[in-house]
């Protein structure tokens, strides 16, 4: 470990025949990252430490407490069997007035890492604790803030050595016409280290057993020699847990694995098949758009996506539809959500309930059954619903827009409304008034969808809701908000003058009987148009008056305002006579005077005007650079407003003031459009343009819809991506990141789909698409990941005998793998001790032939599957016992010996080279 700065604290422990050191250190330095702690052993023999457990990571601080990590404030004792006794104190300061006090005790399994939490001890403390042990007897001294006295507590701890097995995830599953209760059962946590794979053991201690309850009563069995995971379920003859789904023999047993998810992201979890077309679900979460994707699995594995907004669900499957239980994501959050998914037509409807702080721990306490009954229990409460009717509300939306309605008018209220099922019946219209309500009237017809109302005499809001009806009793309403007005009477309207120059402003002044700061006028101009009469020398053939005229020019608004009498508006962009008008509700006048409006000496360029009509922009905004000019040629004499008016706005802003021909302005996600005008100053006048209105087209991305694995186990895997082309875009940027690094272009395509092939096994990619158009580049959708991995090799089969005693000394092995498909090499190990591993060959074919080997011998050989990297990834290994057969070889010819030298120590001889069996005699002296 490096890093001590981030050290906060050290303890050592001295068992019967080891040194422990437990160092805290919450950073994420530890190993692994999740524990806050290192607990090392010391080798007494090279003076170093090595890795011993990880502890449990059942709290962010287990040994010390979090707020008061400092050593006094903690103490351990190693108390006998390998357990370790912690006791920490804490205070909390709220304010002057308010104190709180923590004082811990937990113990520690020096053999598992487990943690059990023992008890609050009876004493506030705050800087110092100390643990001793003396005569069997465990004493804790504390500076006692009660009365500021230092104390010492005799603590009695009972059962404190006894290992503790525990049962958890129990619930009753059905199979083959019998009924079997299921949990798992063991020690939680074993957390002994793995120095080689550097990770920890986990569940060896751990088993999922079963027990038979009918027709009769059977005896617990495991049902699996490996603990295989939590959420256990069972439809058919298939089991899923939380890592895989596997076959069940007839006495439920594992007998195989047939689903291992390649990508890490899925995993199996709670599914009950009340239909005969899936067995299993595999779930992921997206994070991008805060729900869960979920993978239907059929008896082949085949699967089908649907997208839902429920956390870690439960879910049930019919033939035509699921219904699912969880906690509630997006929209839903902070809720229980029983979702009903159609999955022929995609349709879902979804009712919440209670609260997340409600939580409801255990999905055994959710039941489904054949029926589509539901029954949920959290806390005190059960809920029970029948799912197999419609529970789809209609959808019924008002339409009508105006809210300020004149006492004593005939208001029509007008809706639409649709049913999923087409299966409405009526509906009812209510009134309320000062929260006294009232049925209007129930229109059976449901084609007819809308209902006259006249505005009663009153000063108070008025209320009016509609309620749709399906057939299923279900009820969707909606609602809108009037308020009575008396229209004003206009009495007066005036203009400052009769004559202006295009450009000058015009002062308008109006008066009108019950009008208040509320009011709204709105002033209209109209051209006149002067029809000249014909001289002629004889009458004419028929009479001019009866002759249709060309209609008049329409009234063009050129202001609204509220709650006043006098505005100044500038008159450009006109030439010629014109009239105004001014109304209020039901009220108008006509002003008696017209106006004469001599030319201007400014006219606007619109052909360089931009933007005009729709612009692409970003889903999420843009900016906007705008551009205008004029025919003269301009200088600095040339001053230039720059006036917008967004969707949600009544009025134009002005935006800038400048000498320049263009302004650029940034827009939000909202806005779906907008209108700009340009209001020039010149010689003292104002000149404004004609406004130009723009129609945002919103660029968006499409998301990542597929990605496909193609050529998988093959020396060059490729990944296929799959994504919706866009009507209006033809250029997309593709983008890959490879195990959560930063997200890179890997090119730019036209369509889906497209083939990425630079990518390599063990990895794990994400993909992301952004359209582009017009130079501007869209946000990217939501991305989609896939891992890229050789087929997990589950068993290999030695086709040998075993413990075979061969007549030679050669030996021909031959295996199988499952699955077969998959770009694997193997690695032969070949020892004469069954505790060595000494290598010998690595093959890609499923037979190796050892030659040379020595007689009468037994030999141990493993197969190990390597990656296409020449690794091992996993620990499947099948390990072959044989014995060579005896030496039967026969010398035919004897070597001749000469002995060239005697003594009383030694005898040197020396014999002549001879191949005999394929063996070789070397020179020997002895």
């Amino acid at each position: 470990m490096q890093k001590w700065d981030d050290v906060y604290s050290v303890k050592s422990i001295i068992t019967e025949n080891d040194i422990y050191l437990i160092i805290y250190q919450p950073l994420t330095n530890s190993i692994p990252e999740w524990s806050d702690y290192d607990i090392l052993l010391f080798d007494e023999a090279s003076y170093t430490f090595r890795k011993s457990i990880a502890v449990s990571p059942k709290s962010n601080t287990i040994l010390l407490h979090a707020n008061n990590p400092e050593p006094n404030n903690n103490d351990l004792l190693y108390i006998g069997n390998n357990k370790v006794l912690s006791a920490s104190v804490c205070q909390h300061v709220y304010n002057s007035t308010l104190i709180r006090y923590e004082s811990e005790l937990k113990i520690l399994d020096l053999i598992t890492g487990d943690i059990q939490f023992i008890t609050n001890l009876p004493f506030k403390g705050k800087n110092h604790i100390l643990l001793n042990m003396l005569n069997n007897n465990i004493y804790a001294m504390i500076d006692d803030h009660t009365d500021s006295n230092l104390k010492v507590y005799r603590l009695d701890l009972l059962n404190i050595n006894n290992q503790v097995n525990q049962s958890e995830d129990i619930s009753l599953v059905e199979q083959s016409n019998k009924l079997y209760a299921l949990w798992s059962y063991g020690n939680p946590f074993d957390g002994r280290w793995d120095d080689t794979n550097k990770k920890i053991v986990f569940h060896t201690t751990r088993k999922n057993q079963c027990l038979q309850i009918a027709p009769s009563i059977g005896s617990i069995n495991n049902i699996s020699d490996n603990y295989i995971g939590r959420n256990v379920s069972v439809n058919g003859n298939y089991l899923s847990t939380d890592k895989f789904i596997g076959e069940l023999d007839a006495d439920f047993n594992l007998s195989k694995i047939v689903y291992q998810p390649t990508n890490i992201r899925f995993r199996p979890f709670h599914f009950i098949a009340h239909g005969s077309k899936y067995v299993s679900a595999l779930t992921n979460f997206l994070s991008d758009t805060d729900s869960i994707e979920i993978l239907l699995l059929d008896n082949e594995m085949k699967h089908n996506s649907i997208i839902a907004y429920t956390d870690t669900p439960k879910i049930a499957s019919f033939n035509d539809e699921i219904i699912m239980i969880g906690n509630g994501m997006n929209t839903y959050d902070s809720q229980h959500l029983i979702t009903k998914l159609n999955l022929e037509t995609g349709q879902q409807s979804s009712i919440s309930f209670g609260s997340i702080i409600d939580p409801i721990t255990y999905l055994n306490r959710i039941d489904i059954n054949q029926n589509k009954y539901v029954v949920v229990v959290w806390n005190s409460l059960v809920a029970m619903g029948a799912f197999s009717d419609d529970i789809i509300k209609p959808e019924v939306q008002i339409v009508s827009t105006d809210t300020s309605v004149e006492k004593g008018s005939t208001y029509r209220l007008t809706w639409n409304c649709s049913d999923n099922l087409d299966e409405l019946m009526k509906y009812d219209i209510y009134e309320i008034i000062d929260n006294q309500e009232r049925l209007l009237t129930s229109i059976n017809d449901i084609s007819t969808a809308h209902f006259d109302y006249t505005i009663p005499e009153t000063d108070k809001s008025i209320l009016l809701k509609v309620y749709a009806f399906d057939s299923d009793n279900n009820i969707d309403s909606d609602e809108i908000l009037l308020t009575p007005i008396i229209s004003p009477i206009i009495t007066s309207f005036t203009i400052n003058t009769s004559q202006i120059e295009s450009g000058d402003k015009v002062n308008f002044s109006w008066d009108a009987k019950d009008s208040n700061y509320d009011t709204v006028f709105s002033i209209y101009i109209q051209k006149i148009i002067e029809v000249k009469s014909k001289n002629y020398d004889i009458l004419p053939p028929v009479d001019w008056d009866d002759i249709a005229q060309p209609p008049p020019p329409i009234w063009q608004k050129i202001a609204e305002i509220v709650g006043r009498n006098t505005i100044s508006l500038i008159i450009n962009n006109h030439e010629g006579n014109y009239r105004f008008k001014i109304s209020s509700g039901a009220s108008s006048m006509l002003c008696d005077q017209n106006l004469s409006v001599k030319g201007s000496n400014l006219t606007f360029n619109y052909d360089s005007f931009y933007p005009k009509k729709s612009l692409s922009v970003r889903k999420y905004g843009a900016n906007i650079r705008f551009q205008w000019g004029v025919d003269q040629i301009p200088n600095d004499d040339f001053l230039y407003h720059l006036y917008i008016k967004t969707d949600d706005s009544e009025i134009y802003d002005l935006y800038a003031v400048t000498n320049e021909t263009s302004y650029t302005v940034k827009f939000n996600s909202e806005d779906l459009g907008l209108s700009w005008k340009i209001i020039c100053e010149y010689n003292q006048k104002q000149f404004e343009s004609m406004p130009i209105d723009i129609i945002f087209d919103k660029l968006t991305s499409p998301d990542i819809k597929n990605l496909e694995l193609i050529n998988n186990n093959t020396n060059y895997p490729t990944i296929e991506i799959h994504f919706d082309n866009l009507d209006s875009v033809n250029e997309y940027v593709l983008y890959r990141r490879c195990n959560m690094s930063n997200y890179r272009e890997i090119t730019i395509v036209s369509q889906s789909p497209f083939i990425d092939k630079n990518i390599d096994y063990d990895n794990i990619y994400d993909y992301v698409v952004a359209s582009k158009k017009d130079n501007i580049l869209a946000l990217p959708g939501n991305s989609r990941s896939i891992s890229v991995n050789l087929n997990f090799v589950s068993s290999i089969l030695i086709l040998n005998e075993n413990y075979e005693i061969l007549s030679t000394n050669e030996n021909i092995i031959r295996f199988q793998i499952e699955p077969e498909e998959g770009f694997h090499f193997f690695k032969i190990s070949l020892s004469e001790n069954p505790y060595e591993d000494t290598p010998y060959i690595i093959i890609k074919q499923k037979e190796v032939i050892l030659y040379n080997l020595k007689y009468n011998q037994t030999y141990y050989a493993t197969i190990y599957p390597l990656n296409h990297d020449g690794k091992r990834f996993s620990n499947i290994s099948s390990r072959l016992v044989f014995t060579t057969g005896f030496d039967n070889r026969q010398i035919t010819s004897i070597p001749v010996l000469n002995i060239i030298e005697c003594s009383y120590n030694n005898v040197l001889l020396q014999f002549s080279r001879k191949r005999i069996w394929g063996s070789q005699f070397t020179d020997t002296v002895a």
